[in-house]
């Protein structure tokens, strides 16, 4: 796929003097010449760059490229889409790697977790501020170095796999100068659960300011560049992998002597306060002054002066910065990175790898679509702490939640998450009434699509108080609404109301995960028919343990599945005239699952409630050929099982008319092949991955 392993990519302005150097270094390189080439962007050089980089190059290992100025982020973007090599390094002109730094930046790749690599500065200079300037850089490797994994990487030593930029954004061009790109482009992966390490190993040499001036100025200018980076990034303000909080703090009690200063001339009663911010702040530079007087005791003076005048600059820079991005060019930048493709946001409860249907539905989606789409999915997590991980090309933000009440976790980072997240969809499962209230106080951008999943049945008093809400946002927010079935359409007290906005979606199921030609049959010495899923209240088990006295006693009862309800199931089959021919499996793993489905007569689904909106299993069944016996809720279970056509279905709650139809299957042979061959057409036809595709494309291509 790749033609190199390595691609080194270099962008240029004006660097005529350092293009011999630069090259004689990389001919020096440890690992093999051919392994890695070179790529250099002229961004608008006037003074000979290009003509001297066209000397070398030889439109294989060194390739030069040429674009009228635009800064580094658009020249890096050059380079990277005309690279070959599976792993992209980044240096600048001005630098001067160490003949090892491609094998060690190379290094941590073999891992295949690590995405990022960020290798560390050295100088050779001898003034003070050059010295100083090192330092502070050492000071914070030595803080990036306890981390395990990082989100802060300059280009001067950067290194990331390739297939990042085939799937991911590029260099934000919103940065037009070296500014902070590099770091927005590590932010940004960071946030989407791409793991990056640090290496003390992979070093360039570099030319730090070296005067009071140059040094003051770079500053400002990072500090100025930091607000858009921040505007971009605000969760970063507060903390990163590079920047000890110390550093930060300094600011904050720099503003505040400075603030508490001028008010205390004004009233002196407060002038204690600016001598509390001196003291707090003096204190705060003691970390690094201390860092510095172990290299050498000349620094316990000028480290502290120099600290002093970084911060002066720094916050001026803030200053400006703020008043140019914040104020005067508030609409003029992007405040997010748009992926290449459409984005969609789907928002939930909970997600993959949680057990639940519409938690296996939603992945199911995602699965189907991450070709069409760059999928975000916003749900809460388990624990405290928010958690951002790539499942499949899915970037998945677990919010940490607090606490969960009636089934409804409350996480308050899925407020800031969805605030953030620009999408052209989004995606929102109604089953979880916290992201609806969530949407309705954010109001985010982005055609909304709402997923209606079933009528809540069992908690009607809550339901009563969250009715109005929900009411209001159908009315007033989905361009369209999504129903598994048009029964379930036409029985909702709540759909009945918006059926122009409806559009009907079965689920499907995957099919490579099923793989019924696979599949084993359970052996268990006698013919059975089988109940597969959880034993809860809606599931109406209780009504087909009472039928099996009236079924044909040459066949038994294998319930698949656990729950809530099983001791007291139990019971109620030891109480029966069928107890020697009902079965309890407990949890079984899928793949046993689906040998007792392919071993079995037929499926029953005797779901008492209209809880059951559509009854995942049914899909599973029809894969392996089974006839299904359902009960007649209104919902999708009727929907999938065709009455006289793939089964029978019957009243709910009536376990002789369960019994009857049970009966009229296993005693004629050839009516249950029929309807077995029906059921697996009928999948075929409807229920298919791939009618499933075709189906949400059409309507994503709608709106």
């Amino acid at each position: 796929m790749y033609k190199y392993k390595y691609s080194v990519i270099i962008p240029v302005y004006n660097g005529f003097d350092m293009v011999d150097g630069i090259i004689r270094i990389f001919s020096e390189q440890t690992v093999p010449r051919n392994d890695f080439e070179l790529i250099f962007i002229d961004d608008g050089s006037t003074d000979g760059t290009l003509k001297k980089l066209q000397e070398y190059a030889d439109g294989d290992l060194i390739k030069v490229f040429t674009q009228p100025n635009a800064g580094p982020a658009s020249a890096r973007n050059r380079g990277i889409l005309n690279a070959s090599g599976a792993i992209i390094m980044f240096t600048d002109i001005d630098c001067t790697p160490l003949p090892d730094w491609i094998e060690e930046m190379s290094k941590p790749f073999k891992n295949p977790e690590i995405y990022g690599v960020k290798g560390v500065y050295r100088t050779k200079q001898k003034s003070l501020i050059a010295k100083l300037a090192q330092l502070e850089y050492e000071f914070k490797y030595s803080y990036m170095q306890k981390q395990k994994y990082i989100d802060f990487i300059d280009t001067y030593s950067a290194a990331y796999r390739a297939d990042i930029f085939r799937n991911e954004v590029l260099f934000d061009k919103d940065f037009r100068y070296a500014s902070g790109e590099d770091i927005a482009l590590s932010y940004y992966l960071s946030e989407r659960g791409y793991k990056m390490v640090f290496t003390t190993k992979a070093v360039v040499y570099h030319i730090h300011p070296d005067t009071v001036k140059k040094y003051l100025s770079r500053k400002f200018k990072t500090a100025f560049w930091r607000i858009l980076l921040y505007r971009k990034f605000p969760d970063r303000i507060l903390r990163d992998t590079h920047t000890p909080q110390y550093l930060k703090i300094q600011i904050i009690f720099m503003l505040l002597f400075i603030i508490c200063g001028v008010i205390s001339l004004i009233n002196p009663t407060f002038c204690l306060l600016p001598v509390v911010f001196a003291l707090l702040y003096m204190l705060s530079v003691l970390p690094f002054t201390s860092f510095c007087t172990r290299k050498r005791s000349l620094y316990l003076i000028s480290a502290p002066v120099f600290v002093f005048l970084r911060t002066i600059a720094f916050i001026l820079g803030l200053i400006f910065g703020y008043i140019y991005f914040s104020l005067l060019h508030r609409n003029q930048f992007q405040t997010y990175y748009y992926p290449k493709k459409d984005k969609l946001l789907i928002l939930y409860k909970y997600f993959y790898p949680e057990i639940g249907g519409i938690e296996y539905y939603l992945k199911l989606l995602c699965d189907y679509m991450s070709g069409y789409f760059d999928i975000v999915v916003l749900v809460s997590g388990k624990k405290f702490r928010t958690t951002i991980e790539i499942i499949n090309g899915v970037h998945v933000i677990r919010t940490g939640r607090i606490v969960e009440t009636l089934s409804t976790p409350f996480a308050p980072g899925y407020f800031y998450y969805l605030n953030r997240i620009i999408s052209k969809v989004i995606l929102i499962n109604l089953a979880n009434p916290f992201s609806v209230i969530a949407y309705l106080l954010i109001q985010p951008k982005g055609k909304l699509i709402a997923m209606y999943h079933m009528d809540i049945i069992r908690q009607k008093n809550i339901f009563q108080m969250y009715k109005p809400i929900l009411l209001y946002f159908l009315k007033n927010y989905p361009v369209k609404i999504i129903a598994s079935s048009d029964k379930y359409v036409n029985s909702s007290r709540i759909l009945k109301r918006f059926k122009d906005k409806v559009t009907v979606i079965p689920y499907t199921i995957e099919i490579e995960r099923v793989r019924p030609e696979k599949v084993v049959p359970a052996s268990l010495g006698f013919k059975y028919i089988v109940f597969i899923g959880r034993l809860i209240y809606y599931k109406g088990i209780e009504y087909l343990i009472d039928a099996m006295d009236s079924v044909n006693s040459e066949y038994h009862l294998v319930i698949v599945g656990t729950g809530k309800l099983q001791s007291r199931l139990k019971l109620r089959a030891e109480s029966g005239k069928g107890k020697d021919r009902i079965h309890f499996t407990g949890q079984t793993s899928e793949e046993k699952k689906y040998e007792y489905l392919k071993g079995s007569e037929l499926l029953v689904l005797p779901s008492s409630f209209k809880t059951e909106a559509f009854g995942i299993v049914l899909l599973e069944a029809m894969v392996f050929s089974k006839p299904l016996v359902t009960t007649e809720l209104g919902t999708g279970t009727s929907y999938v099982n065709k009455d006289n056509v793939t089964g029978f279905v019957v009243p709910p709650r009536n376990s002789a008319a369960l019994a009857e139809a049970i009966n009229g299957i296993l005693e004629d042979e050839g009516l249950k092949d029929e309807f077995g061959r029906n059921a697996l057409k009928r999948f075929n036809d409807e229920f298919s991955p791939d009618k499933f595709k075709e189906r949400y494309l059409k309507l994503f291509k709608d709106i």
